[in-house]
């Protein structure tokens, strides 16, 4: 059984794409879904740390600047 990518590959190799179009676009949406969202997880974990009571006046450029910091770090 091969794999997506190198059916995606096969495609684009043998110029395929306009004979088969829908699977060429499923292979496309499938090889870039990310397999977890541990990612999204972290970031709204981290956002309600940040985003308390006392910090329920900041602005949203403000809020927004403090998240990415704390992501980041």
């Amino acid at each position: 059984m091969a794999a997506p990518i190198d059916l995606l590959k096969f495609i684009h190799k043998q110029n395929l794409q306009d004979i088969y179009p829908n699977i060429e676009i499923a292979l496309r949406i499938f090889l870039t879904i990310p397999v977890t969202t541990a990612s999204c997880e972290r970031s709204f974990s981290k956002l309600k740390l940040i985003k308390n009571y006392l910090r329920s006046t900041f602005e949203q450029k403000r809020l927004i600047s403090m998240a990415i910091l704390s992501i980041e770090y």
